[in-house]
C-alpha cells in the first residue's frame, strides 16, 4: 500500500411522490411536498440537461437537492439512475414523464472513471 485512501460517496434519493397534482387532488402537506418534490425534479432535468450538452454553466443552485449533490453530479463521478414505472394504466402518464425523465439522464457521457485518491 502507499498510504493513499479510496473514496466514494453513496446517496439514495427518492423522489417518489412527484404525481400529477390534479390527478391525487393532495392538499396541505401532501400538496406542498408534492411541488417541492416536483421542482427537485425539474433541477435535476436541468443540472443534466447541461452537463450533456457541456454548458459553461451547470444551475446547481436552483434547488437544495442539486446543490447538495453537485460534487456528486458534477466533475469525475458517476451517477446510476434507477426509474420505477407503474404497469396500471391509470398511471400512464406518470410513466411516460418517467421514461422522458429516464431518457435526458441517459444521454449524459462524462468520460473515463477515476479513482479519488487521497494521501
Amino acid at each position: 500500500m502507499d498510504g493513499s485512501k479510496i473514496s466514494a460517496k453513496l446517496y439514495f434519493i427518492d423522489l417518489a411522490g412527484s404525481e400529477c397534482l390534479k390527478k391525487t387532488g393532495n392538499e396541505g402537506v401532501a400538496q406542498i411536498e408534492t411541488k417541492h418534490i416536483n421542482k427537485s425534479l425539474c433541477s435535476l432535468v436541468d443540472v443534466f440537461y447541461s452537463l450533456a450538452n457541456r454548458s459553461t454553466h451547470v444551475p446547481y443552485r436552483n434547488s437544495k437537492l442539486t446543490h447538495l449533490l453537485q460534487d456528486s453530479i458534477g466533475g469525475e463521478s458517476k451517477v446510476v439512475l434507477l426509474s420505477h414505472i407503474s404497469p396500471h394504466i391509470n398511471d400512464f402518464n406518470e410513466s411516460v414523464n418517467t421514461l422522458h425523465f429516464s431518457s435526458k439522464v441517459s444521454t449524459v457521457e462524462k468520460g473515463a472513471i477515476k479513482k479519488n485518491k487521497k494521501k
